[in-house]
Order: C-alpha cells, then structure tokens, then sequence
C-alpha cells in the first residue's frame, strides 16, 4: 500500500520528528542572516520561505535524542550496491514490527525537482522513473505512507537518489509509523538514524546482527 498525505498530517501523528524538521528549518533561516547583512537575494530567501511549513509545534514532553551513523560492513560491487542494502536494510527493519512508514523531507522540496535540473542523466531518469511508477506522479512535495511490504522497494530508490546527483533534498526522512526512530542515506553510502525513545539501545544489537558498522 502506497497513500500519497499531507506533510501536516505527519507532523500530527510523528510530533517527535515535526518538531526536529522545524528545528532544521528555524536554524537554516536563522543562518542567512549574518551581523554585515542579508546574503540570501530576494528570489533565494522566497525559496527558502516557500519550502518551509511554518509550523505550530505542539508541545513535546522532552524526549531522548540520539544521533547514530552506520555503513554496512559488506563490500557490494555498485551495481549490486543499492538494492542488497535495501534488503539488510529491510532485513534489520523487519525487527522493529513496524508496519507502516513515512518518507518525508525537511523541506517542502519537489522529490523530483533533481530530475528536473539533471534530466540528460540517464541514471537519474531511469531510477526516477521508479519513482514516478510507484507514486503516479511526476511531481510531488508532501509525504508518502507506506506499508512495510513496499519498503524494500523505497529503500532501493531513495538510497539511489541520495547518491547518484546533486539537487536532492538534504534529508529525505524514513520515519516509523511510532515516532520512535527515522533514517536517511548520505551520497557517502553513509546512513544517519535519529532515535527518540531509547531505541538506540535496541539498534545497537540490530546493527551487528544485520552487518552494520556503527561510525560515531
């Protein structure tokens, strides 16, 4: 089951990770302005507006936030690379009993604007066009709902997006439906999980069960 919904509905179910992306948004309006002026042009600071939420946070009750870098242990040549860690990844993810997820962005970019700027990239069309093939659309910027059965497919797609060009958002979220952990891919084959409930203890088990190598 794939069920395209509104970034405000993921906030209210996830407030946990509503409340980190509008951290990340406050901290990168607060960065254009320096103490010799203004550097973002009119059109730059637009941009930035227009992708923000602006979102009234509800009140979270201090929760546990841990910060943890892996990358796999196994060496996989590139073109077997993406989708044999998408299934260690689904592998260790299966643990979890989460039956459904959320991909969202920290900002309220198109998932397809890097096509669009990129489009003579022949890698970049063809793994966008799985994209377009799952959600119907050639240009979206909400969220996605997604059943676990159709996660290994996500992973594939979005890791392969992460790496391959630049234009993609920072942070392209995969969040558990409980608002307990959420991950996303680096182009440095890296990958960051935040956890909020302690899960971390309870991941530090998976990652050496699944062949992931804890960085920091």
């Amino acid at each position: 089951m794939i069920e395209l919904v509104s970034r405000k509905s993921v906030f209210e179910k996830l407030p946990k990770i509503g409340n980190e992306i509008h951290l990340i948004q406050k901290s990168m309006y607060e960065d254009c302005f320096t103490e010799t002026g203004f550097p973002l042009t009119k059109n730059q600071l637009f941009e930035l507006q227009s992708e923000s939420d602006h979102l009234e946070i509800k009140n979270v009750l201090d929760y546990d936030f841990e910060l943890i870098k892996v990358r796999s242990n196994i060496n996989y040549s590139y073109s077997k690379y993406f989708k044999c860690i998408a299934n260690q990844l689904d592998n260790l993810l299966s643990e979890t009993k989460t039956e459904n997820f959320y991909i969202i962005s920290h900002l309220k970019q198109d998932f397809f604007h890097a096509m669009k700027s990129q489009y003579k990239n022949k890698r970049f069309r063809k793994v966008y066009s799985k994209l377009e093939n799952k959600l119907k659309l050639g240009s979206y910027n909400e969220a996605i709902k997604i059943c676990k059965n159709e996660l290994i497919d996500f992973l594939e797609i979005l890791n392969q997006i992460d790496t391959i060009g630049a234009g993609v958002p920072e942070y392209i979220l995969i969040c558990d439906e409980n608002d307990k952990f959420c991950f996303y891919f680096h182009y440095s084959r890296e990958i960051t999980f935040w956890f909020f409930s302690k899960e971390e203890l309870f991941f530090h088990k998976l990652f050496s069960k699944h062949n992931f190598q804890i960085l920091s």
